[in-house]
């Protein structure tokens, strides 16, 4: 989606992100489907809601980080960047604006088989 594509884009921008990963290109959708994975990484998906009574939409974004290190620092601390970054801040990109940014929730990183996931759930209005 649009909405996806622009928080993509955002945390590519951003150095206090990037800095903290290895490749920046490794900020990707959720729905990716490539078979070499450079760890960290972070993946976002969206769900976009239709606006009724022509007030603005909305998207709930979740941005996932993994790290594939034996403590869950990393993927905490990245999180929390991606926290501060996004939580009050309304941005610009590209054409689409988000006046509203609010991080609902930062969960505590869990591990799976292949790494731990710390994910960061966010509500936005898109003008």
């Amino acid at each position: 989606s649009d909405v996806k594509s622009a928080y993509i884009a955002y945390l590519k921008s951003k150095t206090a992100i990037t800095s903290l990963l290895t490749d920046s290109s490794e900020i990707r959708e959720t729905e990716w489907q490539g078979t070499e994975f450079v760890y960290p990484n972070i993946r976002v998906a969206a769900d976009f809601l239709p606006a009724v009574n022509r007030c603005l939409d909305t998207a709930e974004i979740v941005v996932e980080v993994y790290s594939e290190q034996k403590s869950s620092d990393q993927a905490s601390t990245i999180a929390g960047a991606i926290q501060t970054i996004y939580h009050g801040h309304p941005f610009e990109q590209g054409s689409m604006k988000f006046p509203v940014v609010i991080v609902t929730k930062v969960d505590a990183p869990v591990r799976d088989i292949f790494a731990w996931v710390s994910k960061v759930s966010i509500k936005t209005q898109i003008a």
